[in-house]
């Protein structure tokens, strides 16, 4: 298990945060007749210190979720349930949006102001995500990094 911390300066405000990585191999050792010049590991990434909602800066998330058949039952259950914590540690100042991936994809949830009036709206689209279909990783990125680089602050559905 590899630990390290990174402080990254924020360039426009200038402000600091730590974060903490952890990476732990997928193989404990390499055989001697490897020669690869990568090593699979899994990443984990977490928050330093916990920031006060009303001193943090305003986040637009877009989720890319996937919704293909194989996520039945409990997979969709666990994205739905963290989906609605996400829902539930917004404020007023932040926007959400939800992309659906299978063999297709949806936007079933427009770059969306949080608000006490949207919230509901939002947790209904949650508990409505269907399952079906195969899993076109690609256009969810795709159909994710569209909804992004469309973002402006004048975009946002209220």
């Amino acid at each position: 298990n590899g630990k390290f911390s990174l402080n990254i300066k924020q360039r426009d405000n200038c402000q600091h945060f730590k974060m903490r990585c952890f990476a732990t191999p997928y193989q404990s050792a390499v055989p001697n007749d490897e020669t690869r010049t990568y090593f699979p590991c899994v990443a984990s990434v977490r928050a330093g210190t916990q920031v006060e909602s009303t001193n943090r800066p305003p986040v637009a998330i877009v989720c890319i979720v996937d919704n293909s058949g194989s996520m039945s039952g409990d997979p969709i259950d666990a994205v739905r349930r963290s989906l609605k914590f996400l829902v539930s540690e917004l404020t007023s100042q932040d926007s959400l949006a939800i992309v659906l991936f299978n063999s297709t994809t949806t936007l079933c949830l427009p770059i969306t102001k949080i608000c006490p009036e949207s919230k509901g709206t939002i947790i209904s689209v949650i508990d409505s995500i269907p399952c079906g279909g195969g899993t076109n990783l690609c256009s969810g990125l795709l159909a994710g990094l569209q909804v992004v680089s469309s973002f402006s602050k004048d975009t946002c559905n209220d």
